[in-house]
């Protein structure tokens, strides 16, 4: 069975590199990969949004993407077969963000659906790579002793005390080993959204107001054994000021759904920039990224926080409903630092941008812009259409029309509450006849860059030119 990747944001983004490359690392040398663009395949710049990707994958993940031909829709027969066999045959296939039910009612009516059924029900690709005792013509670089066995690189130690264990009953349950080969799906956004049994419309009800309905999924999950709805851009927070979580369904909406589901089903959400790693052959889930995946069951949830590793049989009994007192207590591994969103990004640069500008700190104004600009350039291959990008974008114009607005302002506008003072006193000073003390004020004001000049009616103050 193909090894499932389920993202539920971010999959071109600067986040989820390490994700992308731990799973490219798991691939035969010069493999097969293809992105199959349906999901947004209804959109005028589907060509746009397919370069960028795979720009993304070629220049961050180092995997060279074709697209799969004729799988945009409805489309010329020939085409769809070439499309068709590029799916099945590859070693990695992608599919992201659009529309869940335009991508299922074309799935539906063409051989694809069916396609990404198999590619989960089948068996693992044989790996032609390996060398073993039958295969002597080719040098084995792997060989570790006697065994010809190929190290894994992933296995810390018997135990792994420092990840959460939810199937713990005596030794501790390893991290799972991703190093065999197989054939990789990876399916994000609205693909992700199509998997279950149920799919979130999500366009019908957030965008056109439809009343909250469960349309019909393709249930690629039924080859786990999981009966579930598949809810992506779980944790999402672009409403500000109304809710937009579960997918941009709010709690309303999803309570009134969930009501619709039967007693051993559950929502699995999977929060934004975050992946769930399933490998059924060693019976495995393991979540990674910057947020957690949710089982839901009536209004109840069972959060696997990012770093968690349980195994498949465990998450159906999660699902089901079969464990009482939700995920037991266990100690949370330390996680690698993860990358900032873009909106964070921003969030911090304007920040600094403001604490440059209180110090008067040219240099640190330029920086922040500089940093923004080129976060913003960084996250210019993300395919998905939510707010992050465009607000950075806003915020880098605005900061750079503040530094417009520094470098415009005239330094005598600043250091007239300073200088005019001091020239008042120094006329009382010669008013009251006393010259050396008006003389030593000129001099301090001259050592500070402020040259006066004395007329009949006042005194004026310059600064030198700048050169």
């Amino acid at each position: 069975m193909s090894l499932l990747v389920i993202m539920g944001s971010g999959e071109t983004s600067p986040t989820m590199v390490s994700v992308h490359r731990r799973l490219a690392g798991t691939l035969p040398s010069r493999p097969s990969a293809v992105l199959l663009e349906t999901p947004y395949g209804f959109q005028e710049n589907v060509a746009d949004i397919s370069a960028k990707a795979c720009a993304y994958f070629a220049r961050s993940v180092g995997l060279s993407v074709t697209v799969a031909p004729g799988l945009r829709g409805p489309g010329v027969a020939a085409e769809t077969d070439q499309g068709l066999a590029a799916v099945r045959a590859a070693d990695w296939l992608f599919s992201g963000p659009g529309s869940p039910t335009y991508a299922m009612d074309c799935w539906r009516s063409t051989p694809v659906g069916q396609a990404l059924q198999d590619r989960l029900a089948r068996g693992r690709r044989p790996n032609f790579n390996e060398v073993g005792p039958s295969r002597p013509d080719r040098p084995n670089f792997d060989e570790v002793g006697p065994s010809r066995q190929r190290p894994n690189f992933n296995e810390v130690g018997p135990s792994r005390p420092d990840r959460p264990n939810f199937d713990e009953v005596g030794p501790s349950r390893q991290r799972p080993n991703i190093k065999e080969v197989g054939p990789v799906t990876v399916l994000a956004s609205a693909a992700a959204a199509t998997m279950g049994r149920w799919a979130v419309p999500v366009y019908e009800i957030y965008k056109v107001g439809a009343t909250p309905y469960w349309a019909q999924g393709l249930d690629l999950m039924a080859h786990l054994d999981l009966s579930v709805a598949v809810i992506p851009h779980y944790d999402n927070t672009e409403g500000g000021t109304h809710d937009t979580r579960f997918c941009y369904l709010g709690e309303r909406r999803l309570r009134i759904l969930e009501r619709e589901l039967p007693a051993q089903a559950a929502v699995l959400g999977i929060d934004e920039h975050t992946a769930a790693l399933i490998d059924p052959p060693n019976d495995s889930v393991e979540i990674v990224g910057r947020g957690g995946v949710t089982v839901r069951r009536a209004g109840a949830d069972v959060v696997l926080p990012s770093g968690t590793v349980l195994s498949l049989t465990r998450l159906r009994s999660l699902v089901r409903g079969e464990v009482r007192g939700g995920a037991p207590k266990v100690e949370q591994r330390e996680e690698l630092e993860q990358p900032p969103t873009v909106s964070e990004v921003a969030a911090d640069c304007e920040r600094e941008f403001d604490e440059a500008l209180a110090r008067q700190d040219a240099a640190g104004l330029g920086q922040a812009v500089l940093d923004l600009e080129s976060a913003v350039r960084a996250w210019s291959a993300d395919t998905e259409e939510d707010d992050g990008a465009d607000q950075a974008a806003a915020v880098l114009r605005t900061l750079i029309v503040r530094l417009a607005q520094v470098a415009e302002l005239d330094p005598a506008e600043r250091l007239a509450p300073l200088v005019d003072p001091l020239i008042a006193w120094r006329a009382r000073l010669r008013a009251a006849g006393d010259f050396a003390g008006a003389d030593e004020v000129r001099s301090l004001l001259a050592e500070a860059g402020v040259l006066l000049r004395d007329t009949p009616g006042d005194t004026r103050w310059t600064l030198p030119a700048a050169r």
